[in-house]
């Protein structure tokens, strides 16, 4: 298997990913609803220009990325 492009930036671990919310929450004074809601709108945006019609599937497991895929089955219902 090959590196990945020089031009793509890999994204955040679950651990990164979990103090990132939490700076966001407990240093920026974020709600984690906000930011659920926010993950929400950008992905279903993005899911919208990228398949406008169709039926779309969101698969939400327990963790908190749960709430992220509500937020968007929601938004995209």
């Amino acid at each position: 298997m090959s590196a990945p492009a020089d031009w793509l930036e890999p994204l955040p671990d679950a651990e990164q990913q979990r103090a990132t919310d939490a700076w966001a929450i407990e240093q920026r004074g974020q709600p984690g609803i906000e930011l659920m809601e926010r993950a929400g709108v950008g992905l279903a945006d993005l899911v919208s220009r990228r398949a406008p019609v169709g039926r779309i599937v969101v698969v939400c497991g327990k963790g908190n990325n749960g709430g992220d895929g509500l937020a968007v089955a929601r938004l995209l219902r």
